[in-house]
């Protein structure tokens, strides 16, 4: 263990009472990730300097650093992908439409990265097991991710995949009972650079900071929204605020709502999104909602100039999908 009594000036910075504390600028938030990731930091240090950032809240400017750190840290190869889109939060009292969403986009040409975590809550369903119900194979190195790609424009690679140091950062959130920067930081990472992030969350009040920390990483296009239970899902329910960068640029846009009622609570099935997939089983509001959300999709990513026009062209592929499902 080296360089502990070097991560304590970042704890110093934070925690300095009322009037002395303040946010770490990028390059310190960058340098103490780095840190993190590269094991200089005794647990005590790790546990205080989460804690003091949770209470705080982190800036656009330390999630930038802290991104870029990780970045580092992951080391992806260079692989051509359209749209990222990180999968954190699971799913707890809606079914994961997500994912159909995702796949709709694959079948028709844009390439998606998604990534995610199984999470500590026993009461969700995460990407990794609701893919299983579709066939899908999780990623096991870049290799895979590569030719998942190739092969149907659609790979999902679980974090402990890429990096066991960020996985474990994450998984404290079941023994600090916290959330922290990092899983803020994980709907950052963009690992291939892809043209487009999308980035659901739960606390609308993080949309801001994710968007210009978006801004500082140079991201072209992206969306900071809150989404069904924390993931890149529409809730249709609502008004939904997007954080949005468009060519390098932050812009906010209202995303109209199409439900005058909250959905009734229900238990997240992967078996019932496949059966909707296979057009063995028919859901209006699922429909309506893998529409929506890929609609937004388009919108970020400029293939529409606005919501009627990227819906119009979701829809149209929805339909041409099961269509394609009735005839096989």
């Amino acid at each position: 263990m080296t360089n502990t009594l070097d991560f304590s000036s970042f704890i110093k910075i934070l925690g300095k009472g009322k009037t002395g504390s303040r946010a770490l600028d990028q390059q310190q938030a960058y340098q103490a990730m780095q840190m993190i990731l590269a094991k200089q930091v005794e647990d005590v240090q790790l546990g205080a300097f989460l804690a003091l950032l949770r209470v705080k809240e982190e800036t656009s400017e330390e999630l930038a650093g802290f991104t870029t750190a990780a970045r580092e840290h992951i080391n992806a190869p260079k692989i051509a992908v359209d749209i990222d889109w990180p999968s954190y939060a699971g799913k707890k009292t809606q079914h994961p439409w997500y994912i159909l969403s995702a796949l709709l986009l694959a079948q028709n040409g844009l390439r998606v990265f998604m990534h995610g975590a199984l999470g500590t809550s026993n009461d969700r369903l995460y990407t990794e097991h609701a893919l299983a119900a579709l066939n899908i194979t999780p990623c096991q190195n870049w290799e895979d991710v590569t030719q998942s790609l190739n092969q149907s424009n659609f790979a999902f690679m679980p974090t402990q995949r890429f990096s066991l140091e960020l996985t474990k950062l994450l998984e404290l959130k079941k023994l600090l009972a916290l959330r922290s920067s990092v899983h803020s930081m994980a709907r950052l990472f963009n690992p291939f650079n892809a043209t487009t992030s999308l980035q659901g969350i739960f606390h609308p009040n993080y949309a801001p900071a994710h968007q210009q920390a978006s801004v500082l990483l140079g991201q072209k296009n992206c969306v900071s929204f809150k989404g069904q239970n924390g993931e890149a899902e529409i809730r249709l329910e609502a008004d939904s605020k997007l954080a949005m960068v468009r060519d390098n640029e932050a812009i906010n846009h209202i995303w109209t709502r199409s439900l005058s009622a909250k959905p009734v609570d229900i238990a997240p099935s992967a078996d019932h999104i496949a059966a909707v997939w296979a057009n063995d089983s028919q859901d209006q509001l699922g429909e309506s909602i893998v529409i929506n959300t890929v609609a937004i999709a388009l919108y970020v990513h400029n293939v529409a100039a606005n919501q009627d026009a990227a819906i119009s062209i979701a829809r149209r592929w929805w339909e041409s999908h099961i269509s394609s499902q009735s005839s096989s």
